[in-house]
């Protein structure tokens, strides 16, 4: 077997579309560079001020990639409802649904949040076994949000994982809209969006971080869903679409979103993508669709792994005495280590749970390496 095909994503439904997880490498790309840029910041110095609006624009805004991951998590979960309800396609199963959910999320979420709990009570300063107990069990619940106000101890990124379950409990409620007409459930879906963007986030009865702050771009998700597979066969690749996607992905890379125009940013690179030119072909590039579909455990992983190897490996003056240099070696080295790191935890971890069942393989070689 392949080394790259170990490393490419197992869908459920066997069916693998390269540029979907395209998609999510702009999305873990601009979160993984973001937050290299602050701990940088943070833990080393600042970079020259003519350096800094450079890097800002080059390495993206973690924000914005992961409103994408929101939208994209919308976009996937809202296909098979939309085939059942508005095209008589299969039925799913809500026993099925949520066991596909569980089995294929929990494992590399427990194992993760297990070690981090593990690491802190011996390497780290965050407190012993009594002091951070009550958070593992939080964030075991996904509920360290609710509970504590505030991002997980163990791990601050997983914050957003809460979101994501709080939207898989409610997907197949609001998923009801697809029974509505085509233009009926388009009216909603737009009205849902405009509503909840400028009027509902004023009054947020919660305080602490929920779907509440989020749902939308989720609901972004299901109207490019609805858009997509109505469409998907009826237009043919234009360079006017990669246009206009290319320009979506900077903007929101950038985090350049005036009056909600990160909702219109996801429907727009949801949508098209599928029907551009050379945008798509840059989203099948073998590295670029790898990167994308390991995203769960590098968005696992990353930040932890980060701050680990280097303040473990790279403590000290500026290497070479420059600050670019020093930025370049520093990023160059910590994507390496993450890179490694997450490949293998996905062969071994990720991936194995991405095929239905996985608990019933017999075969050690059938479940990790094909």
């Amino acid at each position: 077997m392949k080394f790259t095909n170990l490393l490419k994503r197992v869908t459920s439904s066997g069916k693998f579309i390269p540029y979907i997880d395209g998609l999510r490498f702009f999305a873990i790309m601009a979160v993984v560079m973001s937050h290299f840029n602050t701990y940088y910041a943070d833990r080393v110095g600042d970079l020259p001020e003519i350096m800094k609006p450079i890097v800002s624009f080059i390495f993206g805004n973690s924000y914005s990639g992961v409103m994408l991951f929101f939208g994209i998590s919308g976009f996937i979960l809202g296909m098979p409802f939309i085939n059942q309800y508005a095209y008589g396609g299969k039925k799913i199963q809500l026993g099925q649904y949520f066991k596909r959910r569980i089995t294929r999320l929990e494992p590399p979420y427990i194992i993760v949040l297990t070690l981090l709990f593990v690491v802190n009570i011996f390497f780290a300063d965050k407190g012993g076994f009594s002091e951070l107990l009550p958070h593992y069990l939080a964030s075991l619940f996904y509920s360290h949000n609710m509970i504590y106000g505030g991002f997980p101890v163990l791990n601050p990124v997983f914050w957003s994982l809460e979101v994501e379950i709080q939207f898989y409990i409610v997907a197949p409620l609001f998923a009801l809209v697809f029974k509505l007409s085509k233009v009926g459930r388009r009216i909603f879906l737009i009205g849902f969006l405009v509503i909840w963007k400028f009027i509902m986030l004023r009054y947020n009865p919660f305080d602490f971080i929920s779907l509440y702050e989020y749902i939308h771009y989720f609901i972004a998700g299901f109207l490019a869903a609805d858009l997509y597979l109505e469409y998907k066969d009826k237009i043919s690749p234009k360079i006017v679409f990669d246009i206009l996607c290319v320009t979506a992905t900077v903007l929101m890379w950038n985090g350049i979103r005036p009056y909600g125009a990160d909702l219109l940013y996801i429907i727009v690179i949801l949508t098209l993508a599928g029907s551009t030119v050379y945008y798509k072909r840059f989203l099948s590039i073998p590295l670029v669709y790898i990167i994308g579909g390991m995203c769960y455990t590098i968005y696992m992983l990353h930040q932890r792994v980060m701050y680990l190897a280097l303040e473990r490996f790279m403590q000290g003056t500026l290497i070479f005495e420059n600050v670019y240099a020093d930025f370049i070696v520093r990023l160059i080295f910590v994507l390496t280590v993450i890179g490694i790191v997450s490949a293998l935890f996905f062969v071994f971890v990720e991936r194995p749970t991405m095929k239905r069942e996985w608990w019933k393989y017999r075969n050690v070689k059938k479940l990790f390496f094909e």
